[in-house]
């Protein structure tokens, strides 16, 4: 009887513990996945935005697109 007590309580202790590390775990990439994703969305954003004001002040200086369109280093 002693013994089987010793074993229920290091299951239940084993039981808990792989459930409590394992909620650990989902929760961490959930979170890591999450975050990197609004990163990645940040970036993007910041990007498009950089692209527009550039686009927008070279149309506004040269009144055209047809200098761009030939000069493909000003794209990049």
């Amino acid at each position: 009887m002693h013994k089987t007590i010793r074993v229920k309580l290091f299951l239940t202790f084993l039981i808990t513990t792989l459930l409590v590390v394992s909620g650990m775990y989902i929760f961490m990439r959930w979170s890591l996945d999450r975050g990197f994703s609004e990163f990645v969305e940040t970036r993007q954003q910041e990007h498009v935005t950089n692209l527009i004001e550039g686009l927008t002040e070279y149309y506004a200086s040269n009144q055209s697109w047809s200098n761009l369109a030939s000069d493909k280093q000003k794209m990049d």
